[in-house]
């Protein structure tokens, strides 16, 4: 299986430190992150699924404040189940025509009420994640998810929080 992150996913996991998104249920921060994170990676990392990193999201995760860019980079391709990937030719074409279709629709942002750049790179990032066959996009972006089109968008508070291990009373006595 082939999924990939965008930059906010990835920020998430590689800088624990950094501020959870707020859920857009309760409106209050996510909980759980690093459990929600370690529990997808470690289940990713089991069906050998790759995690596409697409080049325009590391760019995004690399320029962070507070973050050591060069750390990060080799953190992420430390680990055999990212694979970072560039922005090519069939990508431009596939993030113009999805440009194209929502000029052709009368909105060129597609809903996102993102800054137009932003906007721009979500679809660079969609673009490389359907060229490598991605089956999800993991990402916080509420103006991705308007951006996919037909590319699932699974965001941090909808990944389940694992169950905590069973605990047995302490009696202080052996059995």
């Amino acid at each position: 299986m082939v999924v990939a992150f965008d930059a906010d996913m990835l920020i998430l996991l590689l800088q624990p430190s950094i501020h959870p998104p707020e859920d857009p249920e309760t409106k209050r921060p996510v909980q759980y992150v690093r459990e929600r994170l370690t529990r997808l990676i470690k289940d990713l990392t089991r069906q050998h699924a790759r995690v596409i990193v697409p080049a325009p999201a590391l760019a995004e995760v690399l320029v962070v404040p507070g973050t050591d860019g060069a750390e990060l980079l080799k953190v992420i391709e430390g680990q055999a189940v990212f694979q970072i990937e560039p922005f090519r030719a069939a990508d431009a074409v596939e993030a113009a025509a999805s440009t194209r279709a929502a000029l052709d629709r009368g909105d060129k942002k597609s809903g996102a009420d993102a800054p137009w750049q932003c906007v721009k790179a979500d679809r660079q990032i969609v673009a490389v994640a359907k060229r490598c066959g991605a089956k999800k996009l993991y990402s916080n972006d509420t103006g991705m998810r308007k951006v996919a089109g037909d590319l699932p968008v699974v965001s941090i508070w909808e990944l389940p929080v694992p169950a905590d291990e069973p605990r047995l009373p302490f009696n202080g006595r052996s059995t």
